[in-house]
């Protein structure tokens, strides 16, 4: 199972599996480590159940445009 992480609009990740897009709930920090992290704010039926963990974390460079919003590339 291959995933694709992107930021849309209104700073909000998708995940990109098996040809669908999910928009979980949930909120973007940094770790300790300056690493943006994705924590998932949905059950953890649905967490489990898309086989992902309930912490997201990305890696690339990321950073904040002049409107708040995250820049992101991943590598």
């Amino acid at each position: 199972m291959k995933l694709s992480y992107k930021v849309i609009k209104n700073n909000q990740l998708a995940i990109g599996k098996d040809g669908k897009t999910l928009y979980p709930k949930g909120n973007f920090t940094v770790d300790n480590n300056n690493q943006l992290v994705y924590e998932v704010k949905e059950s953890s039926d649905w967490w489990q159940g898309h086989g992902m963990s309930k912490r997201i974390v990305l890696k690339g460079e990321w950073g904040i445009d002049a409107n708040h919003d995250f820049i992101f590339s991943g590598f």
